[in-house]
């Protein structure tokens, strides 16, 4: 099935931002890798739209511009790099994030894995020596995949980039693998 793209103009059904050999282009520029196969391609670039969706959109500025949207992007209000960002445009940075991130699921992260591990601390201590500490049946290993790449990109579109840090991504997000 192919996918569905948002250019920005509220696509019915969309499910990503871009297509598969746009897609291409930017993971052999950036040393990354996309599954050989199209059609789990495919699936990797629409799982990394509805995983950005859910994941980042209460981090994001701004709003939806349309209850019928089926992502995130595009938004009203948002502004990067000191200038507003178009409402009907979806940022070289969303793309990159996508294709980040469908690589990631390439790599093996599962953006649909039960979070049935947790990560409950028994003790801390910081007396010259960091040292953490945790529960029986319990990890300081996350569920969620880390992907750092993905919120480097989209950290100038969040509310901590426009209200200097109040906002946004935070330092609990990268403990709990949140990105």
């Amino acid at each position: 099935m192919s996918l569905i793209i948002e250019d920005g103009t509220i696509v019915a059904g969309a499910d990503s931002y871009q297509s598969l050999a746009t897609a291409r282009a930017d993971a052999s520029s950036r040393g990354l890798n996309l599954d050989a196969d199209d059609n789990i391609a495919e699936q990797q670039l629409r799982q990394s739209y509805y995983y950005l969706t859910n994941t980042y959109e209460n981090q994001m500025q701004g709003d939806r511009v349309s209850v019928d949207q089926t992502g995130f992007m595009p938004r009203s209000g948002m502004y990067a790099f000191g200038f507003s960002v178009s409402s009907d445009s979806i940022p070289d940075a969303f793309l990159k994030s996508q294709v980040s991130m469908a690589s990631s699921i390439n790599d093996g992260a599962n953006v649909n894995q039960a979070d049935t591990e947790t990560q409950e601390l028994a003790s801390f201590n910081v007396d010259g020596v960091y040292s953490e500490t945790y529960q029986d049946k319990s990890s300081s290993k996350s569920v969620l995949p880390k992907m750092p790449a993905v919120s480097q990109f989209l950290y100038p579109y969040t509310k901590a980039a426009l209200n200097d840090g109040s906002g946004g991504l935070y330092r609990e997000d990268y403990r709990l693998g949140c990105y």
